[in-house]
């Protein structure tokens, strides 16, 4: 006879963890230093994988795809370094339109530098990233198949930033256009006749 005591309880604590689990998951973030640039101006891009502190996430291991939109036509991107400190050993390049991220070290956490892009604009228009597939995170375990894949809850396909050129200094842009309509507005106003005053 089944125990539905110890079955109703078994599927709670179940429902629990994977509740828990969900919470507490990596996340891979990107940020620009700047988000509007001018044709000819570069900015650098960090791609972080955000590791969730409460509950102790480590990582040993990852494996990403970061496919760009508007490379080659709107801005140029090249891998200007791959990890950081935390990665013992790290490799990654642009093929077409993605760059390719591989990254292992012993088992640590807090937020981890994956990659930094150098984007440089080329002409007006938005540059975006987006997390690519397969992309994974995993730690050490002491039993096969000795990694344990992280929660990564972003979804292939989410938008993790972008830079927008312009073709013109935002500052300039806001300068010359009031400069050129005040300037219009004084020559109709001249009185006709103005000019030709000095030539008696």
């Amino acid at each position: 006879m089944m125990n539905w005591r110890g079955f109703i309880v078994g599927v709670i604590v179940g429902w629990m963890a994977t509740w828990v689990g969900a919470a507490n998951a990596a996340t891979i973030t990107a940020s620009a230093a700047k988000d509007l640039i001018e044709i000819g101006e570069a900015t650098s891009m960090d791609i972080v994988l955000e590791l969730d502190a409460v509950s102790m996430e480590e990582a040993s291991v990852f494996e990403g795809r970061f496919d760009f939109i508007g490379f080659g036509s709107v801005a140029d991107a090249t891998l200007t370094s791959v990890g950081g400190p935390t990665w013992t050993s790290t490799a990654g390049n642009i093929v077409g339109t993605q760059a390719i991220v591989s990254l292992t070290s012993s088992n640590q956490g807090a937020d981890r530098l994956l990659a930094t892009l150098e984007v440089t604009g080329l002409a007006p228009g938005i540059f975006e990233i987006f997390l690519g597939s397969p992309t994974f995170a995993s730690f050490d375990i002491d039993e096969a198949p000795f990694l344990q894949d992280l929660n990564i809850i972003n979804a292939t396909g989410d938008m993790l930033a972008s830079v927008t050129v312009v073709p013109l200094p935002p500052a300039l842009v806001l300068l010359v256009g009031p400069a050129l309509g005040v300037l219009t507005w004084s020559r109709r106003r001249e009185p006709r006749g103005a000019g030709r005053a000095g030539a008696f």
